[in-house]
């Protein structure tokens, strides 16, 4: 007997050289509950599937990242790279001599005389001109009250004009050069030479996706006269990223829209851009980064004056119709420089400029101009 500590215990009885050993196997208290004891060997279909969603949920948020951050990647690469050409051709406006007069032509290669047209606007823009083979404008369509007369420039060699070897050459950045990738991971790319087969002459390729024109807007003068106007101009270096090859004649690439100024155009401010209903596609596609130039004819001590200036688009709202059922419109933010509200009113006109990135400029005077005008 093993006496009140032993209850519960069962006494065994081993044999083992010849020795006697006792061992005790622990037992339940008396009342408890027997557990069963049981295996599992999986899982079942249901907590599969719910494992296999959740998973799937942040794969799909890892892909987004990758996604967004390619996005995000690529557009900090093209700002940089109009950075890069926007500085690089306000130098070059000078250095070419563009901002010569004398080497401004019209269409049909007749000279522009800058002293008949005092207070005109004009665009800078010579492959698109040599492609129209016609007058055009900025924009492109004829019904706007403030626009500017598209020009080219002479090659500068006599009076012959640009050709258009030339103008694509001058106007499209080099910079961007082409690389051929390889299948193997382990060689680096090798870049592109095009022009002569012999290489001490070929020129790097280059994929040609960033070109520009410019804008010369006179600065905007309420009180000289006509015989003491000021000869100050602003010079807009305007920068496209892969602009479209079908531009000349499209308003779908050069939008005109009205636009009316909510915040008195201090910086630009909060605005409405708005079209008629029929023209509603104007408004398609419109987002955060684009450029649009707003315009007004206005009359001025000295003349009748097309003024301009460029802003970019920081904010766009949805599409929505207006009160009276007859417009759609968007919300839009402006960033640059103040609008005279005073001399140009609030309620004015806009063109959407598809494919611009970057728009850079200076106050300059043209080489025509003297110093010791007031």
């Amino acid at each position: 007997m093993l006496g009140n500590k032993a209850a519960g215990r069962e006494r065994h009885e081993l044999a083992n050289s010849g020795r006697r050993w006792l061992v005790l196997e622990p037992q339940p208290l008396r009342g408890a509950p027997r557990h069963r004891r049981t295996s599992r060997h999986g899982l079942s279909l249901i907590e599969a599937l719910i494992s296999i969603f959740i998973v799937s949920i942040g794969l799909l948020g890892v892909v987004a990242l990758f996604t967004i951050g390619h996005h995000d990647a690529m557009g900090g690469a093209v700002a940089d790279h109009a950075a890069l050409v926007g500085r690089e051709k306000l130098r070059d406006f000078r250095v070419r001599g563009m901002d010569d007069p004398g080497n401004w032509l019209y269409y049909d290669n007749s000279p522009v005389d800058i002293a008949d047209t005092p207070r005109r606007s004009f665009c800078i823009d010579p492959p698109i001109v040599i492609a129209a083979g016609a007058a055009t404008e900025l924009p492109f369509a004829l019904t706007w009250s403030a626009q500017m007369s598209r020009i080219k420039l002479s090659s500068g060699i006599g009076a012959n004009a640009m050709t258009a070897f030339q103008a694509d050459e001058i106007f499209r950045s080099q910079d961007d050069l082409s690389f051929n990738d390889p299948d193997d991971a382990d060689l680096l790319p090798a870049q592109i030479f095009a022009g002569a087969s012999t290489p001490a002459v070929e020129k790097r390729a280059s994929d040609g996706r960033f070109s520009w024109m410019a804008t010369v807007v006179p600065q905007l003068d309420v009180t000289n006269s006509t015989s003491s106007i000021s000869d100050q101009y602003t010079l807009s270096i305007v920068v496209f990223y892969q602009r479209p090859a079908l531009a000349v004649g499209s308003d779908l690439l050069e939008r005109m829209v009205n636009i009316t100024l909510l915040g008195g155009g201090y910086g630009g401010g909060d605005a409405t851009l708005s079209v008629a209903a029929a023209n509603s596609s104007r408004l398609e596609d419109v987002g955060a980064g684009q450029w649009i130039i707003v315009g007004k004819a206005v009359t001025t001590a000295g003349g009748t004056q097309n003024y301009f200036q460029w802003y970019r688009l920081s904010s766009v709202s949805d599409v929505y119709t207006s009160t009276s059922g007859t417009e759609i419109a968007r919300d839009v933010t402006l960033v640059g420089a103040d609008w005279d509200d005073t001399a140009l009113g609030l309620a004015v006109e806009a063109t959407i400029v598809v494919g611009v990135v970057a728009v850079y400029e200076q106050t300059i005077r043209l080489k025509t101009s003297s110093l010791w005008l007031d």
